[in-house]
């Protein structure tokens, strides 16, 4: 099978896809995998085959890891030994060994490996195999969920909402990201700080700021959430607020462009112009010749 892989890949090398298609056909014939299943797709997309993407994304959905349970579940760990208190170190020594034995390590990487495949194949075919971009990440997202990966789905909610910002339509990108409004989960802090972003641009501040508060306070660590309360903080001209949303920004993630440059242009503001220039050096260190940032430091 290994070498049928490569075979396959060979001949996508040569821009011989048909042959490729058959090479990859009878290895998920035989053996089925996430990476070979993706393959395939990525050919009859390269084809503009659209039965051909959707009949191969099912199958993809459809194959099993193997061995589909590698690990003892959550709920016999914990009555393993149901007569010892929760205190008891020799239970939690237990507990912790077998959350991370190598059979679940194993059951992990290849979870991971089904999740990308599953959402790379469904960002790459979701804009085509519909008559228009909504109706093809439509099916989609209702193939992946119907499949059991309801977090998937949610990803690609969000990701239909960009492909919108792309094309500049802004009410279909909003109508999309407010779905997300009573969710709970990952997916909703990322809907409610693309949001936030929105009426940003738009110049409605208030519901920027609305959407920018559910953002943090779903997910405190999201840089983006973040970064967007300060921007609102900014226009209301709450300076120091804006510089401690921004700080709070950095202290998460120490190289977000984005937290950098509002912080050196807030503490500019302020007068701080030693902590404004360190911070626009830093960014110009981690993107070179941004126009932006090189005016701001010459300005200093």
């Amino acid at each position: 099978m290994r070498i049928m892989k490569n075979i396959g890949l060979a001949f996508v090398k040569l821009h011989q896809l048909t042959d490729a298609i058959t090479s990859y056909e009878y290895i998920l014939s035989e053996k089925a995998d996430y990476r070979t299943a993706l393959h395939l797709i990525v050919c009859h997309f390269a084809l503009r085959d659209r039965d051909s993407m959707r009949r191969t994304f099912l199958d993809l959905l459809e194959i099993q890891s193997k061995p589909k349970k590698a690990v003892m579940p959550e709920s016999l760990i914990e009555l393993s030994h149901p007569e010892s208190d929760d205190d008891d170190p020799a239970r939690n020594l237990y507990s912790e060994a077998i959350r991370s034995d190598r059979l679940r390590l194993i059951e992990q990487e290849l979870k991971s490996e089904k999740d990308w495949c599953i959402l790379m194949a469904a960002k790459l075919i979701s804009p085509v195999v519909g008559d228009t971009l909504s109706q093809g990440y439509e099916w989609t997202v209702e193939q992946v969920r119907m499949a059991g990966h309801l977090e998937l789905g949610n990803d690609l909610e969000i990701n239909k909402a960009v492909k919108h910002l792309k094309k500049r339509e802004f009410e279909a990108a909003i109508e999309t990201l407010k779905t997300f409004e009573k969710k709970d989960s990952r997916a909703a802090s990322t809907a409610a700080t693309n949001l936030s972003f929105l009426y940003l641009l738009q110049n409605e501040v208030s519901q920027a700021e609305k959407y920018a508060t559910e953002a943090v306070e779903s997910d405190r660590f999201n840089t983006g959430a973040l970064v967007n309360k300060g921007n609102c903080c900014l226009k209301q001209n709450q300076l120091l607020k804006a510089q401690e949303y921004y700080r709070e920004a950095l202290n998460t993630e120490s190289s977000c462009v984005e937290a950098l440059y509002n912080y050196s242009l807030v503490s500019k503001r302020l007068g701080h112009y030693d902590r404004a220039l360190d911070t626009a050096l830093k960014l110009n260190y981690i993107i070179k010749g941004h126009p932006h940032t090189l005016f701001q430091i010459a300005s200093m």
